[in-house]
C-alpha cells in the first residue's frame, strides 16, 4: 500500500469527520461503480474483507453518530416503522445464520449489516431538502455515468462480439445492471421535473435517455417487463391520465422501434425446451431453480433452510450445478422461510407506503421525489421476480430515501430544529 494511498485515505477520514454528509455523497456514488477487490482481513470473524466503499462508510457512520452526540440531536428518525421492520429482519438474520451457518454467513451479515449502516445514515443527514437534492443528483448521474461509460464501451465493439453479447455494466452481470437502472430511469425524470435550475433540469430529463439505453442493450428480459410495469403504473398514478398516456404511448413505441432484433428473439426463445440455445436453456435452467426454492420452502416452511443455504443445497432437489434461485422471493422463502419472506415485504411495503403518504401530502418537492422513489420500488420488485436481487444497492437507496422524504414532509425546518434545547 502506498503512502500517498494511506495519505489521501487520513486526508479523506478527517473530512468525513468534520462533515459525515461528504462521506454518504461519496458512499452513493461509487454505489454503481465495479466491485473492489477487498482489502485487510475481516472483522471479528463475523463479517466479510473490507473494501473501500465499506471503510468509506463504517467512517461516515461513525462520524454521524459523534455529531448526533455533539450536537444533541433528536434520534427521532430512528422511530420510522419502516427502519423498525429493517432492523427487526436484520437480528433475524442473524439468528437464522448463526443457527443455521453457510459458507455465506459472512457475506450476508456484512452486506445487510451495511445496508442498516447505510439506512441510518440517510435519515439521520437528510435533513434539508438541499441535502436530499444533492444526494439524489449525485446518486443519478454516478449511475448515468457508469451507464454512458459502459454503452460507449459495448458499443465501440466489433459487431461479430456486440451481435454475441450483451452490456454487462458495472456490476459485470446484465440481468443486475439492468434491475439497478429501474429506479434511477424514473427518479431522475421526476427529480428533473422539481428542479429549479434549469440546466440540471435539462440533464436530469435526458439522463433517462442514456439509462434506458442502457437497459435496452443488457436484453434483460425481467428489466424490460419492470420498465414496462412501471410506465403502466405512471399513467394509472398521474394526476392527468389522458397525457400521460400519450406521453408513454410515443415514448412506447419509440423504444419498440429502436430495440434490437436480438432482444425480441430473447422473448420468443422464453419457452421450456431442452435444447442448446442459450436463451432456452436458461429458461429450463431458471424453472428448475425455481422449483427447487419452492420444495426447499415446503421442507422449511417456517424459518427456512438458513440464509445462504439455497446456492448449494438446490442440488439435492434436481440435477444441477450449484446457482441462485433466480427470483427474490423464492430465493428469500427457501433459505429464511415464511418469517423471513414476511419481515423482508414487510419493510418494502412500508417503503411504498411512506413514499405515497409523501405524494398524497402535496409538499413540494418531496412528492416529485416521492413519486420517482414509489415508481422505481414497483419496477424493481417486478423485475425481481426473476432475480435474486435483496443484495443490490439501489432496492436499499430507495427504500431508506422512501424512508427520509416522509421524515422531510413531516418536519420541513431547518436543520437546526432537530437540536434538543437544553437547559
Amino acid at each position: 500500500m502506498s503512502a500517498l494511498f494511506i495519505l489521501l485515505g487520513i486526508v479523506g477520514g478527517i473530512v468525513i469527520v468534520v462533515n459525515p454528509f461528504i462521506g454518504l455523497l461519496v458512499t452513493v456514488g461509487l454505489f454503481p461503480q465495479a466491485l473492489i477487490p477487498s482489502m485487510g482481513y475481516s472483522f471479528l470473524g463475523a463479517f466479510s474483507m473490507m473494501t473501500p466503499i465499506k471503510i468509506i462508510g463504517a467512517v461516515t457512520f461513525l462520524a454521524t453518530v459523534i455529531h448526533l452526540l455533539i450536537q444533541g440531536r433528536s434520534w427521532s428518525f430512528l422511530k420510522s416503522s419502516g427502519f423498525k421492520i429493517y432492523s427487526i429482519y436484520l437480528v433475524y438474520l442473524y439468528i437464522d445464520g448463526f443457527a443455521q451457518p453457510t459458507s455465506f454467513s459472512r457475506e450476508l451479515f456484512t452486506t445487510f449489516t451495511s445496508f442498516w449502516v447505510f439506512g441510518f445514515t440517510i435519515l439521520a443527514l437528510i435533513t434539508t431538502p438541499q441535502r436530499l437534492r444533492l444526494l439524489t443528483i449525485v446518486a443519478v448521474i454516478s449511475m448515468a455515468v457508469a451507464s454512458a461509460q459502459s454503452v460507449l464501451s459495448f458499443l465501440t465493439r466489433p459487431d461479430y462480439l456486440l451481435m454475441m453479447s450483451r452490456l454487462r455494466g458495472t456490476n459485470f452481470d446484465p440481468n443486475y445492471f439492468a434491475i439497478s437502472l429501474l429506479p434511477f430511469i424514473v427518479i431522475s425524470f421526476y427529480v428533473g421535473l422539481a428542479e429549479k435550475n434549469k440546466i440540471v433540469k435539462l440533464l436530469l430529463l435526458f439522463i433517462p435517455v442514456i439509462l434506458v439505453t442502457a437497459l435496452i442493450l443488457t436484453q434483460s428480459r425481467g428489466g424490460l417487463l419492470g420498465l414496462a410495469v412501471m410506465l403502466l403504473f405512471a399513467i394509472i398514478r398521474a394526476k392527468n391520465k389522458f397525457s400521460a398516456l400519450i406521453t408513454v404511448g410515443v415514448l412506447s413505441f419509440i423504444l419498440v422501434s429502436v430495440m434490437p432484433q436480438t432482444v425480441w428473439e430473447r422473448f420468443e426463445k422464453t419457452r421450456l425446451e431442452n435444447s442448446h440455445d442459450d436463451t432456452i436453456g436458461s429458461t429450463v435452467r431458471r424453472y428448475y431453480l425455481a422449483m427447487a426454492a419452492w420444495e426447499m420452502f415446503l421442507d422449511y416452511p417456517i424459518f427456512g433452510s438458513g440464509p445462504g443455504n439455497y446456492y448449494y443445497n438446490c442440488r439435492l432437489y434436481y440435477p444441477l450445478s450449484p446457482g441462485r434461485a433466480h427470483s427474490l422471493y423464492l430465493e428469500i422463502m427457501a433459505e429464511m422461510g415464511s418469517v423471513g419472506l414476511i419481515l423482508f415485504l414487510s419493510v418494502l411495503f412500508s417503503a411504498l407506503r411512506h413514499a405515497n403518504r409523501v405524494i398524497k401530502s402535496g409538499i413540494k418537492p418531496y412528492d416529485s421525489y416521492a413519486r420517482g422513489v414509489f415508481l422505481g420500488l414497483i419496477a424493481f420488485m417486478v423485475a425481481a421476480l426473476f432475480l435474486h436481487a435483496q443484495q443490490e444497492k439501489t432496492l436499499w437507496l430507495v427504500v431508506f430515501l422512501s424512508l427520509a422524504l416522509t421524515h422531510l414532509s413531516q418536519n420541513p425546518g431547518p436543520e437546526k430544529n432537530d437540536v434538543k434545547v437544553r437547559k
